[in-house]
């Protein structure tokens, strides 16, 4: 930390540089999720996008920080709960992910019975989850970027993610696929 002024405009402070490669990095993070619901890994989805909502709190917690010793002992997981009061989708989101997210008995049995005796660890049902996760979590992520940041992003609208979304989630059923629309408003 002590390096960053050589590396960064004089204007920024650690926090906002800090605060910038978090959202950076979330992004990288989510191309990686999709990748996992484009197979069909719920799990392996859904653990990502848990762990891009912290980075992105965790660089809204630090955004106006200055020092370095404050920085370092903020708290990704911690940091969720002050934004979730400014965003109540991030609570939401986030009580959603940690549900599914910890490998506890319920996904244990999710995964061991949900493939008529066969264990899973993809599915076409899995893929319509995390899919549908992962657009509520870009929807997040732009309203936090857009008033913490400034800046808009530019996600694909929830149609657009349908439309590419209809070929991936093919092997899904016709109430699958209703149920996310219904999810997302679409």
């Amino acid at each position: 930390l002590a390096e960053f002024r050589a590396s960064v405009d004089e204007g920024a402070t650690i926090g906002e540089y800090l605060s910038d490669v978090s959202f950076h990095r979330a992004t990288y993070s989510i191309q990686r999720a999709f990748a996992e619901a484009d197979k069909g890994a719920m799990y392996e989805s859904l653990v990502i996008v848990r762990m891009a909502l912290e980075q992105i709190c965790w660089g809204v917690a630090v955004r106006g920080s200055a020092d370095p010793d404050e920085i370092k002992a903020t708290s990704a997981t911690k940091s969720i709960s002050p934004i979730a009061k400014r965003y109540a989708r991030v609570g939401r989101l986030n009580g959603w992910l940690s549900d599914h997210a910890h490998w506890e008995y319920d996904a244990h049995i999710k995964a061991a019975f949900a493939g008529d005796g066969a264990v899973l660890f993809a599915s076409s049902g899995f893929k319509a989850c995390a899919y549908a996760a992962l657009i509520v979590f870009c929807d997040v992520y732009e309203k936090i970027a857009a008033s913490e940041l400034g800046s808009v992003i530019d996600w694909p609208t929830v149609a657009q993610i349908l439309a590419r979304s209809d070929e991936a989630i093919a092997y899904s059923s016709e109430d699958e696929l209703n149920a996310i629309k219904v999810l997302i408003g679409a």
